[in-house]
């Protein structure tokens, strides 16, 4: 009679699955460590990315809400501009106006509210 040898059966172990076994081999355990650790590492990387998405947005909204304010604060100084120049001329006619009373002599036409006295002379700003 001959004799055959048999070899037994090797198990088959699927991608990430724990090895029940303490006699895996010292590779086999080393990469499914690594497996397992990539894995972790790609799971917390997806939650920061999500985060991430999220304050991005969050970002967005509050940039759209900050120049909507930039939008507002900027017609609230140009309306102080215009009324504080309205206001300049108002005051500069209702002082032309009165000079006379005070100066009766004072030729009034001669003033300019954009013209000041530079060394005894009347000149443009």
């Amino acid at each position: 009679m001959s004799s055959t040898k048999m070899s037994k059966p090797t198990p088959t172990v699927t991608l990430g699955e724990t090895l029940k076994t303490s006699s895996a081999p010292p590779r086999l355990k080393e990469a499914e460590d690594t497996i397992n650790r990539l894995q972790q590492e790609r799971d917390v990387t997806i939650a920061q990315a999500r985060q991430l998405g999220q304050e991005k947005e969050e970002s967005t909204k509050r940039e759209a809400e900050l120049k909507e304010k930039v939008v507002e604060a900027s017609a609230a100084v140009d309306g102080f501009e215009a009324g504080a120049i309205d206001g300049f001329e108002a005051g500069f006619t209702r002082a032309t106006r009165q000079a006379p009373h005070f100066v009766p002599s004072l030729d009034a036409s001669k003033l300019h509210m954009y013209k000041e006295v530079v060394d005894r002379e009347l000149v443009e700003e």
